[in-house]
């Protein structure tokens, strides 16, 4: 293992079995080992390809970083985009401004991702402030005003976490009227069930908007179930999911 302190020690960029990076770091080649701790300030002009992430902090490789698993924690902020061929898990306060793909992601805390988010399948329980987001699979539970630019999968289920307890005393009416999933670029999906989501358009096969939400104009090609708590605008049918001009009979407006 080569430990990089603080006070910056060369690493030539040479294979390694485990490299760690501790303090305020610049590292001035690629870096390419099994397993990769960041913990501090730590920036680069190249790329990491390794095994295993484990990282919090600061952290900026312009080259992109490439891994199998990637674990961030703590409070986190990455610079260049992250490709993660396994499983990558975020907890704790984590903001990327770049794009990130992975085959399954897990959400806990405060999550921020600017750029492009793709993965097989994103789940969690978390605090959303997310960009253009695709997942075949996308099953979480929302805390507290969350955002997706634009979402769109197969099986796509969105609910609101449950308050805390303070808030179930004193908040609870207030905080049930003004907290939702807002994604104004619209849902996307196969089989979708949403719950206090408020976004301009739902498309997809299977519908279910549940209570809470509020949206313009849902689309559905099999089936489609409106709760008495939720609004939409307008719902209409259509044959060909790929076909936005094409709906059914029995298209109605302002009726929920």
């Amino acid at each position: 293992m080569i430990y990089i302190p603080p006070s910056g020690r060369t690493y030539n960029g040479s294979y390694v079995p485990s490299l760690t990076c501790d303090g305020v770091i610049t590292l001035i080649c690629n870096v390419t080992c099994e397993t990769l701790i960041l913990d501090g300030v730590i920036s680069s002009n190249y790329n990491a390809r390794v095994g295993a992430l484990d990282a919090t902090g600061k952290v900026c490789f312009r080259g992109g970083i490439g891994a199998r698993n990637a674990v961030w924690h703590g409070y986190s902020d990455l610079q260049g985009n992250m490709t993660i061929s396994s499983l990558l898990q975020i907890s704790g306060n984590f903001r990327s401004r770049s794009e990130i793909i992975a085959g399954s992601v897990d959400l806990e805390g405060n999550i921020r991702i600017d750029g492009r988010l793709t993965a097989s399948q994103i789940t969690g329980c978390a605090q959303l402030g997310l960009g253009i987001t695709n997942a075949k699979v996308f099953v979480v539970d929302f805390r507290e005003q969350s955002r997706i630019a634009k979402l769109t999968g197969s099986n796509i289920i969105i609910h609101r976490a449950p308050f805390s307890l303070m808030t179930r005393l004193f908040l609870n009416r207030v905080a049930s009227q003004s907290t939702f999933l807002d994604i104004p670029g619209g849902i996307t999906g196969d089989y979708i069930d949403i719950e206090h989501v408020r976004a301009e358009t739902v498309t997809g096969a299977d519908v279910n908007i549940g209570p809470g939400c509020i949206i313009n104009t849902v689309r559905y090609r099999d089936h489609i179930y409106i709760d008495e708590n939720a609004w939409v605008g307008k719902y209409e049918a259509f044959d060909d999911p790929d076909d936005s001009e094409s709906s059914g009979s029995d298209s109605n407006s302002d009726d929920h």
